[in-house]
């Protein structure tokens, strides 16, 4: 909305964002703008200078993982809406690229534009070059920090033409294709059918391992690691060797450098641009291409590893007996490695880290890289290898991934964080005069995501959701005054607008609706990493609908254990060969109320499964069998299910949604209610209403009984006079001042 507040938001923006100066390394600060122009071209020719390696002892390591079928995939022609959607999959208001156009412009006049755009990109993709200025590249520098003072504090952003971006995502979107053929299970960022919480959720679980690791000689040691600068500081010969290792055809690969190496920059500053030395190196952040070459990069150092946990030279973590072993975890750029607490162990790291530095241009910043402990490791062993690694023993308040890294008793304490964030949000937000239509989209968009990342991980204390749902309610229904009647408790204005509430969401039920989708992912994906570890360590010899939540969890099993009821009740099986269902227990029938067996089982029939229903070919159901063992109301489900005439498994599916694909949306729905009271009211009709939001949520109050008339006060116990203010007659009430006064 273009309103005051909001341009004078983007005026506060600016003033917070604008670099007045730095601080030198004498401690003086430097505001002359032609010498802080100096220095911020400075830094960035240090940056993109190439630096010296090689990576011929690492590239010996790396096996081939791409051939013909799979490089014929990324070479065929383009098609024309293969640009369109590379095009209309990016957010229309991106920032635009040095020639001002964003992504909006080309979607809106896409019947204009559109076959020109698609020619470029296929005389690019054929051509295999670039034309220069497509490629030049804005660098926009946002602070890190409140209080920025040297030019590190400031994190650059590249700001690629929307033309040149549409064609890197084109090539992004086939190179993801195949990088689960490329990339090792222990990297689960940007990889189609993984999901980078899967990582964390194994960083916090064999944490937890650490801490209650008490016995036995050796110890274990958890690493990690931060990257300096990890994507600027990328090698090109390094990136360019790794795909040709990993099976990169030559064609591909010299069009991805071509995207890579044909860049220029210019950084905006003040009235002028400053325009370093051409790069030699670096990946940007923005361009779409960039976080999937980043991955090839790093699987270099889990090559390294992986290379000496073969040979039994490095023993990671081991949960449980019969579980994975880890010896390394990586998400994107952040990296945490496990082994021994040894000194050959120790120290082979060290090497290993040293060579993928000296070959792909990394810089691992030891001074911010920290290290944990198993509780068996004894004081003298920690500081020496503390001082081989050169790196700070972790403290208890330590955080990892923007997560505290043990939570053990104390939880509401341990993450008051949370709450302390939106305390310190609404207070920012107490000097704006906001109606209750703003404070609802500051809410929604602001608050009620802050606790998000932690809910994917953790669930949250009961005690510590209603602390923010109390303070979210306050702000609502206070604003800037912080005084004044909460008219309705949170549990009813969370219900969905379509049910008389205001559509706010209620963070237990979110939160669990949350964690199921990460269990869902467990039991669905038995084969993945993350499931592999959890079977071996708590459930061994069944499944996760069956598991029970065993001696001594962590706090990462406790909260997805409290979703196995929702689970359990959300799912049902898509009928393949038949074979994993069991036809008694298991829901496997087409009625969403009820997608079980309500016959009487058969007599010794109580282990059969599903196939034991079809005739010998499979392909078809055995009708004898079934009308001697079902109802009428099973017989015909079970008829109206299709047999697939090819072999394919029994697949889980969530049955709240009709693809069958779990969303956290359906499952939160379910928790709360579908079906809630409407109280009479047709409120989808008043929020359709072609009005001001303010307006709406003006109405809202007086159909919901929540305007401060006299007869509302006294209800509330306020000393008043009922007596109406514009007719002087007893009984001021909504419907007296709307229908009979007004």
């Amino acid at each position: 909305m273009n309103t005051r507040y909001f341009h004078n938001a983007v005026k506060h923006r600016r003033r917070k964002n604008k670099i007045e100066g730095f601080r030198l390394d004498d401690g003086r600060w430097e505001k002359d703008r032609a010498a802080v122009g100096g220095l911020i071209a400075d830094y960035f020719n240090n940056i993109f200078t190439a630096g010296i390696g090689s990576g011929d002892f690492v590239f010996g390591c790396v096996q081939r993982k791409l051939h013909d079928i799979h490089n014929s995939d990324l070479l065929r022609p383009i098609r024309g809406e293969e640009v369109r959607e590379a095009l209309f999959a990016m957010f229309p208001d991106k920032s635009p690229g040095p020639d001002g156009l964003s992504p909006g412009f080309y979607q809106h006049y896409w019947d204009v534009v559109g076959p020109d755009v698609i020619n470029f990109c296929k005389e690019v993709f054929e051509t295999g070059k670039l034309p220069q200025k497509i490629n030049h590249t804005n660098i926009v520098l946002i602070p890190k920090k409140d209080k920025p003072e040297v030019i590190g504090d400031w994190r650059p952003i590249a700001l690629c033409n929307v033309i040149y971006k549409i064609f890197s995502k084109l090539l992004a979107n086939r190179m993801k294709k195949w990088l689960h053929l490329c990339i090792s299970e222990q990297q689960s960022a940007f990889i189609p059918g993984r999901h980078i919480v899967d990582n964390i959720i194994l960083a916090f679980e064999s944490q937890h391992f650490l801490k209650r690791k008490r016995q036995g000689k050796t110890g274990l040691v958890a690493l990690k690691l931060d990257m300096s600068k990890a994507y600027d500081r990328v090698e090109w010969p390094f990136l360019e060797g790794m795909m040709r290792h990993l099976g990169f055809e030559e064609r591909w690969v010299r069009l991805v450098m071509e995207c890579v190496t044909s860049v220029s920059y210019s950084i905006p500053f003040g009235d002028e641009d400053i325009e370093p030395s051409r790069p030699g190196r670096g990946l940007r952040q923005g361009d779409p291409l960039s976080p999937y070459l980043f991955l090839l990069v790093a699987e270099d150092l889990s090559v390294l590893l992986r290379r000496y946990e073969t040979l039994g030279r490095i023993h990671g973590a081991t949960v449980a007996r019969g579980a994975p072993m880890i010896s390394h975890l990586f998400f994107a750029d952040d990296s945490l490695l496990f082994f021994r607490a040894t000194h050959d162990e120790a120290a082979l790291v060290k090497e290993s880290l040293a060579d993928y530095e000296g070959a792909s241009g990394q810089v691992i910043n030891f001074n911010k890289s920290k290290v944990f402990f198993s509780s068996n490791v004894g004081d003298d062993c920690k500081e020496g290898l503390t001082d081989l690694l050169g790196v700070e023993l972790a403290g208890k308040d330590e955080r990892y991934l923007g997560l505290p890294t043990l939570v053990g008793r104390g939880k509401t304490e341990i993450l008051s964080y949370i709450r302390q964030r939106v305390v310190n949000r609404i207070h920012n937000w107490n000097n704006k005069f906001l109606s209750k239509a703003g404070r609802e989209v500051l809410l929604k968009s602001v608050i009620q995501a802050m606790p998000t990342y932690a809910m994917n991980v953790f669930l949250l204390p009961n005690e510590l959701c209603r602390e923010i749902e109390v303070l979210m309610n306050g702000y609502w229904w206070k604003g800037k005054s912080g005084k004044g009647i909460r008219w309705k408790d949170w549990a009813s204005l969370s219900k969905p607008k379509k049910n008389g509430g205001m559509g706010f969401r209620r963070l237990r039920e979110f939160n669990l609706a949350m964690l199921a989708k990460q269990a869902w992912r467990i039991f669905t994906n038995p084969g993945s990493l993350v499931s592999r570890v959890f079977k071996a360590r708590y459930y061994p010899k069944r499944d996760f609908l069956s598991a029970s939540l065993g001696y001594n969890p962590s706090f990462i099993w406790r909260s997805l254990f409290e979703t196995q009821k929702i689970i359990k009740g959300g799912y049902k099986w898509r009928v393949g060969d038949g074979k994993s269902i069991n036809i008694w227990e298991d829901p496997w029938l087409p009625d969403r109320e009820n997608p079980k067996v309500t016959s009487d089982v058969g007599l010794g029939l109580e282990q059969a499964v599903v196939a034991n229903l079809m005739d010998e070919s499979g392909k078809t159901w055995d009708m004898d069998v079934l009308r001697d063992l079902f109802d009428s109301r099973d017989l015909g489900l079970i008829q109206s299910i299709p047999i697939s005439i090819r072999p394919v498994s029994d697949v889980p599916c969530w049955r709240w949604e009709e693809d069958g694909r779990f969303s956290v949306r359906s499952c939160y729905r379910n928790l709360i209610g579908e079906f809630c009271s409407t109280g009479g009211m047709e409120w989808n009709v008043m929020w359709s209403w072609n009005l001001p939001p303010k307006i709406k949520s003006f109405f809202w109050q007086v159909c919901s009984g929540c305007l401060p008339t006299k007869k509302n006060l006294s209800s509330r116990r306020v000393d008043c006079s009922d007596q109406c203010g514009l007719c002087g007659t007893l009984g001021e009430s909504l419907s007296h001042i709307f229908w009979t006064v007004l």
